[in-house]
């Protein structure tokens, strides 16, 4: 039977913990959450699995000096300004395969500390940048050739160009296999959001380039409206739109001939029905279909690069941190 431990569960951390009560091979979870409101939350989600309790145990934590000395794996689902510190306890406490939840960290040093340590320590960790495995991503994915130039456009309204804008540089890394991307344009609105989570994110405009083969993304998330992202994208051979808001999917084929045609938008994303897998397969398996640390560098240091300067004249600073989670 397997043991794993989850760090801070909160909104997402608790979603992580529904998908690990349901599975009948963990049989201890431990769990490091110093809130009462959050522990209260996430034991009525834990309850709503309809597991038999009497098969698994469950302990929580106010610190993680008080956990076991190691397990199968921990889930670090703190905000982002404390990762550093709380991978190093992690670490320390024998830890060695982890799913971390995006935003990894709040500056690029901190990021590149962790996987110096990861790699150090020879741990595996992986990021829960979950929209390179929904399967309408998959099947575009197969469509493109890596030397092939996508154009990639991203249209929506005020959701996050941080948080939300990070899986979409994500993705355009995964569908273009880039090595290396830059920054060609750079229109943030000079305002910032403050978030639910007490941090902060912005509009505006972002294009983005693969240095290979060309590959453009443009990132446009208007400040006046909520209305969830489109992505239309583009090669010389296909064409696909994606509407979030109504979850459907279109492609159209030059060589196929195919006009513009509906294709599955399918599967449950959610957080606690996908990390089900994920969680299973890194205790069973010790490996994940999630992209890995080094994976998510370029998206995350690409937010850092097109936002810090924005933050640290806004929020009047000069430090190298990016207050986003």
């Amino acid at each position: 039977m397997n043991k794993m431990l989850i760090i801070g569960c909160g909104e997402l951390g608790s979603r992580f913990l529904q998908a690990a009560v349901s599975q009948d091979h963990i049989s201890q979870i431990d769990i490091v959450e110093p809130g009462e409101k959050a522990r209260e939350t996430a034991t009525k989600r834990m309850l709503e699995v309809g597991r038999d309790m009497s098969t698994l145990t469950v302990n929580w934590h106010t610190d993680i000096s008080s956990c076991p000395s190691s397990g199968g794996m921990a889930v670090i689902a703190t905000q982002s300004d404390v990762r550093l510190s709380v991978f190093e306890k992690a670490l320390a406490a024998g830890y060695r395969y982890f799913l971390i939840e995006k935003i990894v960290t709040q500056s690029a040093d901190d990021y590149q500390q962790i996987m110096a340590l990861a790699q150090k320590h020879d741990a595996k960790v992986w990021v829960n940048c979950k929209t390179r495995n929904y399967p309408v991503w998959q099947y575009i994915k197969s469509k493109i050739s890596p030397s092939e130039k996508l154009v990639y456009h991203s249209i929506g309204g005020n959701h996050g160009l941080c948080t939300n804008g990070l899986h979409t540089i994500d993705l355009f890394v995964f569908l273009t296999e880039a090595n290396k991307i830059n920054i060609t344009e750079n229109r943030l609105d000079p305002k910032l959001y403050l978030t639910k989570r007490a941090k902060y994110d912005v509009s505006g405009q972002l294009q983005i380039e693969n240095d290979s083969n060309k590959s453009t993304l443009l990132l446009n998330y208007e400040a006046g409206h909520q209305q969830m992202p489109t992505e239309l994208l583009m090669t010389e051979n296909y064409r696909w739109i994606i509407d979030n808001s109504s979850r459907q999917a279109f492609e159209s084929s030059v060589i196929e001939k195919i006009p513009l045609t509906p294709i599955l938008f399918e599967g449950d994303v959610s957080v606690s029905v996908m990390s089900k897998k994920f969680i299973s397969d890194i205790l069973l398996n010790k490996t994940c279909e999630l992209p890995t640390l080094e994976d998510c560098w370029l998206a995350h240091k690409t937010v850092f690069e097109a936002t810090l300067p924005l933050f640290n004249q806004l929020l009047n600073k000069t430090d190298d941190f990016c207050p986003i989670t």
